[in-house]
């Protein structure tokens, strides 16, 4: 059974969702930044990233922890 799920929709309405059972990580990416969110049994992490057009490392711009 999943315990994680993510979803994506579309300016048109389209939605799209993806279900995992240890962890699930997206990565929405624009031209010049991105955000990729991770979640797991330790909590979730978000990165800013670079973008399509602008490849770099990502750098944690938050963080939550499970208790």
């Amino acid at each position: 059974m999943a315990k994680y799920r993510a979803t994506i929709e579309t300016e048109r309405g389209n939605e799209v969702s993806r279900l995992g059972r240890r962890n699930i990580t997206t990565h929405t990416r624009g031209w010049g930044i991105g955000i990729k969110v991770e979640c797991d049994h330790d909590g979730i992490r978000c990165y800013e990233t670079g973008g399509s057009n602008n490849p770099m490392g990502e750098k944690l711009i938050w963080e939550r922890r499970v208790k």
